[in-house]
């Protein structure tokens, strides 16, 4: 019963992040977990306490399955970073790791950077362009390393990332936010409704409350959180 409650679990990862047949990956599942997929993590908040949990994150991270009475809500109680995820306050959950863009991955622009050289991407739309993801160790800072012009993206300096178009999907207008030293930092944003968070770039977790938040003022992160935020 265990075993099909997890392949069930497994089949719904599959479905939507493209994971393969999860079940034949399962087969000799048993308690000790020694046969998780290695696209699923098992990642758990004992009495909690703030854990993280090893992984290519880099496709992005999907919660699957929630183990906890404890709510597990991304960037309060979960998130992920580059070095793999982290649970706090409790959270309990299976993880699907590989690639969640899902049905928006056809709003996506992919722009790369190669050896540091400068890079066109052509697009139509005259709209606002927003950095979604940044792929590439280098970083890609608008009007730096990144920005638009008439003919559409540009990325120099080894940044590669992926760029959606404001409008359709509700996109709000992003900021990142950096801690650095583990001071606090205030970054100023003209807020309506509220805040999210987008992308951890720390390995030094975000957690809501704790190490970020928000006010009348903007932004706030202290405590080696670095990311970025969608304003509401």
């Amino acid at each position: 019963m265990r075993q099909m409650l997890y392949c069930g679990v497994l089949l719904f990862a599959g479905s939507m992040l493209g994971i393969g047949d999860a079940c034949a990956q399962v087969e000799n599942y048993n308690e000790s977990r020694r046969a998780l997929p290695k696209d699923v993590v098992r990642c758990e908040s004992d009495e909690g306490r703030t854990r993280q949990c090893p992984g290519d994150t880099s496709g992005g991270v999907k919660l699957v399955r929630q183990l906890s009475d404890s709510p597990c809500i991304e960037g309060t109680s979960w998130g992920f970073g580059r070095n793999g995820i982290w649970v706090t306050q409790g959270c309990r959950a299976y993880f699907a790791i590989g690639n969640n863009r899902g049905s928006q991955a056809s709003d996506l622009l992919r722009c790369e950077s190669g050896d540091g050289r400068w890079q066109s991407c052509p697009i139509e739309s005259k709209e606002r362009i927003y950095l979604v993801r940044q792929l590439s160790d280098s970083p890609c800072i608008l009007d730096q390393s990144w920005g638009r012009d008439e003919r559409g993206i540009w990325v120099s300096q080894g940044c590669r990332g992926e760029f959606k178009v404001a409008g359709g999907h509700g996109l709000g207008e992003r900021v990142r936010c950096e801690s650095k030293g583990g001071k606090e930092r205030r970054c100023k944003a003209s807020i309506d409704q509220g805040v999210r968070l987008l992308r951890q770039l720390s390995d030094a977790v975000c957690v809501k409350d704790q190490t970020w938040g928000w006010d009348e003022e903007g932004v706030w992160v202290r405590s080696g959180c670095r990311a970025e935020f969608e304003l509401r």
